[in-house]
Order: structure tokens, then sequence, then C-alpha cells
């Protein structure tokens, strides 16, 4: 995470309100769920979200539908089931710290609170989708 021109990482930009998660990188996605389907691993809400993203970075990555589940739950402070996931405390403003490397094939998200355009709540997550 950082600036993906310097990283050379790759970014998808979710944005959720209300019911509904839209794209900042492809607009045609508009994804409506029930709000208890967003706390299911095997709800159809969750597959339609994990497509768009694996054919947005094509076959470079492949995500699981209950991987974008848990990392749902866990920042709503409602874990529904263990994966390989850990809430990164490095992370400074967004910005992901992983001068040991540590982190390097991991998936990254960052959870963005918004009031009037300014950040008042962040956090960010490694997931391992290996």
């Amino acid at each position: 995470m950082g600036d993906p021109s310097y990283s050379n990482t790759k970014e998808i930009n979710l944005k959720i309100l209300d019911d509904q998660i839209t794209c900042q990188e492809i607009s045609t996605i508009k994804i409506s769920g029930r709000k208890k389907d967003w706390f299911s691993e095997k709800t159809k809400f969750w597959s339609q979200v994990a497509n768009e993203v694996n054919s947005f970075f094509e076959s470079e990555i492949k995500i699981e539908p209950r991987v974008l589940s848990n990392v749902w739950s866990l920042v709503m402070d409602e874990p529904i089931s263990r994966v390989d996931i850990a809430v990164n405390v490095n992370a400074q403003f967004g910005e992901l710290k992983n001068d040991s490397r540590r982190y390097n094939g991991s998936f990254y998200f960052r959870y963005q609170v918004f009031e009037n355009d300014d950040v008042q709540d962040e956090i960010v997550i490694t997931a391992n989708l290996c």
C-alpha cells in the first residue's frame, strides 16, 4: 500500500454506502446486498464482489468470498470465523510500512470512514490468500 506508482502495486477502491458497493476504478460495479448477508461467508453478495475484484486483477490474484466477508466482519468488530487475517498495527495514515517484507505476498485492505471528505477512522488489514 502507499503509492502504487512507487510500489508497483495495483489498487482497487470499493465504496460502501448504505447497502451498496460501488467501485472507483470500475464504474459498472454496483452490488447491493442485505446487511445480514454482509456477515455470512456463503452469500451471493460476497461471491459477486469477489468475482468483480478477481476480474479487475485478472489472473494476478484470486480472492475468495470468505476472505472478503471475514475482513468486513473483522472491521465491524464481529468476526465470523478464523481465516489467516491480521490487523496490521504498523499502518499509519493508511500507509503500510513493510520494510521487513513480512507482508510480501499478502493482500491489503484499508477501511476508511469519511465525514465531510475527511478521514475519521482508518484500519489496515493484511490477508494471506495462499
